[in-house]
């Protein structure tokens, strides 16, 4: 009852083709029409991210300044560059931050500086500390233990 299916030769003339088999052509013209589309959408997309680009330089870089921080500068700059009382009473004043700092350097080089301060070279290692002193270097005359 089992079917035994019998193979048959092939005529010598078509021996390993089949015709239902897509010719070339088609094949080709489908891969040249995916490249060109390939490359459509890669010029796209890089116009489009120039495009965005462009218009987030000039919203962040060439809009001029908002009013609300034009005035802000002013009154850092009216801080920063003037003669004010702070307390008229105690005689405190603010002096323009180039007048200070000229100070500063002036009573650094003269070591009248209110607060303390020595030279250190920045980037060296800070050596390590000296180790807290133990029991038995607290009390030199004791015995050792045994």
């Amino acid at each position: 009852m089992s079917e035994h299916l019998q193979h048959t030769a092939p005529p010598h003339g078509d021996v390993g083709y089949d015709h239902a088999e897509p010719s070339g052509r088609p094949l080709f013209l489908l891969t040249g029409i995916a490249a060109v589309t390939v490359f459509i959408l890669i010029a796209g997309v890089t116009v489009f991210f120039n495009h965005v680009e462009e218009d987030a330089f000039h919203d962040r870089v060439l809009v001029p300044p908002s009013n609300m921080l034009v005035s802000l500068h002013e009154r850092e700059d009216k801080q920063l560059y003037s003669y004010q009382y702070i307390d008229r009473a105690k005689g405190t004043v603010q002096l323009p931050i180039d007048r200070a700092m000229e100070l500063v350097i002036k009573e650094a080089g003269e070591g009248k500086l209110p607060f303390a301060q020595k030279p250190t070279v920045v980037g060296a290692e800070v050596a390590p500390a000296a180790p807290a002193p133990t029991a038995a270097a607290a009390a030199p005359n004791a015995a050792p233990k045994k």
